[in-house]
């Protein structure tokens, strides 16, 4: 029986995994198993350490031992008496691979490196003074109008999730490869004008002009935000982004950049700078001088 897994404020992500009798967490019996290389595949995405002490407070799952489970897959398979929530670095990989419970159906696999620590517990209680430290320490991060506006959204639609779904598809996740089997994407799939989107916005001036014109506030959110993090796109989005640059030239597309404004140039390319930088003026100043 899997064990659930999510994530930590104080540690960058934080899963729960068995613990073997000696205390220690099992690998690959629990649906976290190691990779080749160092890591464990997870088949749950990771989450605050803040968020997941609350559900471990609130799910019956989580916060009682030897409770069962009640889907149609794993009726009567039970909690473990003990788990443990795990602290990773980083999330370094993302697999869409073939569910072990259901077979036509593909889940999301996380590979997360670096164990930072762990907290092992039984019933709920053990986790209260935890939760109450760290509540009273959380400090919400300032965010900007593109990430404000798509956490927004994606309270409204929490119980949906299509509209921030659908805007993670156009940033570059439709190239990760096999998202559109996973359980729950039916409807993406049934709409290839995401993939194609997804190939434009590829191009950095059509983002802009999607963000300028777009009705759809997911969209023009998403377009925003990938343009004001372009060269510091969390390293999974960035990844999948290059994936799709492969397919767009193996396809023919070149994508474009915003082009730099400016009044022209007036002093040649490959001249020394004026301004003393000690480069060439077409490097320096691309917009001209």
């Amino acid at each position: 029986m899997p064990s659930p897994r999510l994530t930590g404020a104080r540690y960058a992500d934080c899963h729960s995994r068995k613990m073997n009798r000696a205390g220690r967490p099992s690998r690959g019996k629990t649906g976290g198993h190691a990779s080749a290389t160092a890591g464990w595949f997870v088949n749950e995405a990771p989450v605050h350490e803040i968020c997941l002490l609350y559900a471990a407070q609130v799910c019956p799952y989580l916060s009682s031992p030897w409770h069962r489970m009640g889907d149609e897959f794993r009726a009567g398979q039970r909690r473990e008496e003990r788990i443990s929530l795990v602290g990773f670095e980083r999330t370094s990989q993302v697999l869409a691979l073939r569910s072990g419970l259901q077979q036509d159906l593909h889940t999301l696999h996380f590979k997360q490196e670096g164990v930072l620590g762990e907290v092992s517990y039984s019933r709920r209680g053990e986790l209260a003074d935890r939760y109450a430290a760290l509540l009273a320490d959380e400090e919400v991060p300032a965010l900007s109008l593109a990430e404000a506006g798509l956490v927004g959204l994606f309270n409204e639609h929490s119980d949906e999730g299509a509209a921030v779904t659908g805007a993670a598809l156009m940033a570059g996740a439709s190239f990760l490869k096999n998202v559109f089997r996973v359980q729950g994407m039916a409807t993406f799939a049934r709409t290839p004008a995401y993939r194609g989107m997804a190939l434009q916005f590829l191009d950095l001036q059509k983002l802009a002009e999607l963000g300028e014109g777009s009705e759809d506030p997911a969209s023009r959110f998403m377009s925003a935000w990938v343009l004001e993090r372009q060269d510091k796109l969390p390293e999974l989005l960035a990844g999948w982004r290059q994936a799709g640059d492969r397919l767009a030239r193996s396809r023919g597309l070149v994508a474009s950049r915003p082009k730099p404004q400016g009044s022209g140039r007036t002093v040649p390319k490959n001249a020394p700078c004026p301004c003393g930088s000690g480069r060439r003026a077409g490097r320096c100043h691309p917009a001209g001088l």
